[in-house]
């Protein structure tokens, strides 16, 4: 039995499937086209997927295929530089070909082992407590314990289960950020009411607490040894950890633990923190107590 059937061989089934065989885990890629299509979808890749490639030691892959352009804004109509304190060491966009970036990441996937049908529709599946049988056009069929639907906007995996896409075109569009306030809790809500008076869909409200850079992803920051996006290769949870007192122990088969000084990007310095595989910060801090809490609810039970 195959662990997970992945069904759809576009650009988030091959670096699904590249993520889940760097854990060590069996996968089948099922892509119903027999070649990746010709044509263009997309024509470039922006700054978070820039940084993921990174991370994943592919970026030089692809800025051998692609073409760095400058980031831009556009304020009514005209052109404006882009800000120089962007939170990022890429900022740039990369153009580069959908076609490209498939072959790219199809490339990846396989060498890591991943198996790869293609022409290998799927039509229907069946579950039960045992796991799915995955049913192709071709009269075949596979057994696995996790079906995973990447096949797009008009999903059949989603079809297949019932699950509903139900809407219409966006006519309003939203900005939604996040952002550190300094103005008092008052002055916040004054200016909040006023502006509501006549945009009723504009709201402001607090994260929670704890060190500000909790659920923020870091940009690639220099180390004692090498550089942060060096050292998430592998797909692990990353302990950056400048004390060294802390300890990862009983997730070592899931996290690394990088000792030595590091510079904290947002708020106050803080000795430690915890990143997840996709370079978000899931804990920082200095308790051990604290630490092992959090590694239990992103990375399940010590071992």
């Amino acid at each position: 039995m195959t662990d997970v059937v992945v069904a759809g061989g576009g650009p988030t089934g091959m670096m699904l499937a590249a993520e889940l065989r760097l854990h060590g885990v069996d996968v089948l890629v099922a892509e119903k086209r027999l070649r990746p299509p010709g044509f263009m979808r997309a024509l470039g890749l922006h700054v978070r997927s820039i940084e993921v490639l990174d991370q994943r030691g592919l970026l030089p892959r692809f800025l051998a295929e692609g073409t760095r352009y400058p980031l831009r804004g556009l304020v009514a109509g005209i052109d404006r530089p882009a800000p120089e304190d962007l939170d990022t060491a890429h900022p740039w966009v990369l153009g580069i070909p959908q076609p490209v970036t498939d072959r790219l990441l199809a490339e990846h996937a396989a060498g890591l082992g991943a198996r790869v049908r293609r022409g290998a529709e799927v039509v229907g599946l069946d579950q039960d407590d045992d796991g799915v049988v995955v049913r192709l056009a071709d009269g075949t069929h596979e057994q696995c314990r996790w079906l995973v639907g990447c096949d797009g906007g008009r999903s059949t995996v989603r079809r297949l289960l019932g699950v509903g896409f139900p809407g219409e075109p966006a006519r309003t569009e939203f900005l939604l950020g996040e952002m550190a306030a300094t103005a008092a809790p008052e002055e916040i809500a004054a200016v909040v009411a006023r502006v509501r008076a006549t945009e009723r869909r504009f709201g402001l409200g607090p994260l929670g607490g704890g060190h500000p850079l909790v659920s923020c992803r870091l940009r690639d920051l220099p180390l004692a040894r090498g550089r942060l996006y060096e050292r998430m290769h592998s797909g692990r949870g990353l302990l950056l950890d400048a004390t060294g007192r802390l300890s990862p122990a009983g997730w070592a088969d899931r996290v690394d633990h990088v000792v030595g000084p590091w510079t904290t990007p947002v708020g106050p310095e803080v000795p430690a923190v915890l990143l997840r595989p996709d370079g978000h910060a899931a804990w920082a801090g200095g308790d051990q107590q604290e630490l092992a809490e959090s590694l239990g609810r992103w990375f399940g039970a010590a071992a």
